[in-house]
């Protein structure tokens, strides 16, 4: 698969996410200056002046008091203004997310929503469903185990979910607690989501939580080239001195080398002396690498080439480093809160962030979850850090990138082959021949 074509299903990837507690359509402008756009929620489409073209709703919950605040989105006739955004503040709008296209997630009360009719540039107001805030990938999980269960003479154990809540961040205060009044387990807040575990039977249940936004399943994460500096070329850049002096990387990864106690007492990788700020570990306490792959990942990018007499280094050989621990020995991978995570490597002076990891199931490729909007939301509020993310190795079919790669202010890299044509696949094909072709797991 070419490069561009892995681009092309990147960009397709980007689905607006956001989501939230709906009731019945206001229908507040019927603009016909709309200009045909539509919204692409994850269970619905909707077009200024035509409601919901494509739902998975199949019931409306109202709203009985007027002055009862909830989420609505406001659809624009085109780009907004400071000016009309900040009329619209001083009626009572509260303005959360961006939702593409020209239109945005907004608290307020269905009294404001009414007055919002006739107001110019307002294309229409949307109000939501509850059905609106379950991603539709955990609606038919749910479905095809109820499905099981219903069989005849079949008995289906009862499916135990983990579930990230997203929240609107307005009225939560006592959200967890709810959330555990409704049956749900191991309940804990991580960074502004809280996270569960969960019965299919409650989760129509938390939707109808006014404080919560989205619900969707935690996905499994996993871990995604002494010839990869050739192959981008890197040497080039340092004759003319480009290699990392000044910078400070941040690897979040399955540890370095033996760990905090060999950065103490110095007698980690020697490819690595006197350039590691810190080794912070967010899983567990040593630090140390139990799966080899965050220490490949450090040596590819910061590696000075010591133990090989400068034979084998890394793109980078001056740049300084930050670990974070985020994987086990297995290769599983636990980030937490996105938000967290690159703010601690932001607050040690980390510019550059390196995640050679995402989703790893088939099913979950090429969708814009959550974790990509958490990568999005900071890099918009840092616009001094790159974050850089593996594609992932499920290829070479389409929609394939795992998320968070599918964000679109990172830098999502796919893989090379190298040159190693004794590779071969079954039918004798060779799978690493050509350092110009993308490998075929990328």
């Amino acid at each position: 698969m070419k490069f561009k074509k892995i681009m092309a299903y990147v960009l397709s990837a980007s689905i607006v996410l956001s989501a939230g507690s709906i009731s019945t359509n206001v229908s507040a402008a019927h603009n016909p200056s709309g200009n045909g756009h539509k919204i692409y929620l994850k269970a619905a489409t909707l077009e200024p002046g035509k409601g919901a073209l494509s739902s998975n709703s199949t019931k409306a919950s109202y709203r009985v008091f007027s002055n009862e605040e909830g989420p609505y989105i406001i659809s624009f006739d085109g780009p907004i203004t400071d000016e009309t955004k900040n009329s619209l503040m001083e009626m009572g709008v509260t303005f959360l997310d961006y939702t593409p296209e020209y239109s945005y997630l907004c608290f307020m009360t269905s009294d404001t929503a009414e007055k919002l009719k006739g107001v110019s540039h307002v294309a229409d107001v949307f109000t939501y469903e509850n059905e609106y805030k379950i991603d539709p990938a955990l609606m038919s999980k749910i479905s095809e185990n109820r499905g099981k269960k219903s069989a005849k003479g079949i008995d289906v154990p009862d499916l135990e979910l983990e579930v990230r809540i997203s929240t609107f961040g307005i009225n939560d205060s006592n959200l967890t607690r709810e959330i555990e009044n409704l049956g749900a387990s191991n309940v804990y807040q991580s960074g502004k989501d809280i996270y569960a575990k969960v019965l299919p039977n409650i989760v129509e249940k938390l939707s109808a939580l006014k404080a919560v936004k989205f619900i969707e399943e935690v996905p499994e994460f996993k871990i995604n080239n002494n010839r990869a500096s050739g192959i981008v070329q890197s040497e080039l850049a340092s004759t003319f001195g480009y290699e990392g002096e000044g910078q400070i990387v941040g690897v979040a990864d399955t540890g370095l080398d033996k760990g905090i106690a060999a950065l103490s007492n110095g007698t980690i990788h020697r490819d690595f002396i006197g350039r590691v700020n810190t080794i912070i570990d967010r899983i567990s306490s040593s630090g140390s690498d139990e799966n080899g792959h965050g220490t490949h990942v450090a040596g590819s990018i910061v590696g000075n080439g010591v133990m090989s007499q400068g034979k084998i280094k890394g793109m980078a050989p001056e740049a300084e480093l930050v670990v974070q621990k985020i994987g086990t020995a297995d290769g599983s991978v636990m980030p937490g809160s996105l938000e967290e995570l690159f703010q601690e490597a932001y607050d040690n002076g980390v510019r550059i962030h390196s995640d050679s990891w995402g989703t790893a199931s088939l099913g979950s490729g090429g969708s814009y979850g959550s974790w990509s909007a958490d990568l999005d939301d900071f890099v918009w509020s840092h616009k001094d850090m790159l974050i850089v993310v593996s594609a992932g190795n499920m290829g070479p079919d389409s929609c394939t990138v795992g998320s968070p790669g599918t964000a679109k202010n990172c830098l999502t890299v796919g893989a090379t082959e190298n040159f190693k044509p004794y590779m071969a696949l079954y039918d004798g094909s060779s799978i690493s021949d050509n350092p110009s072709e993308t490998a075929f797991f990328s």
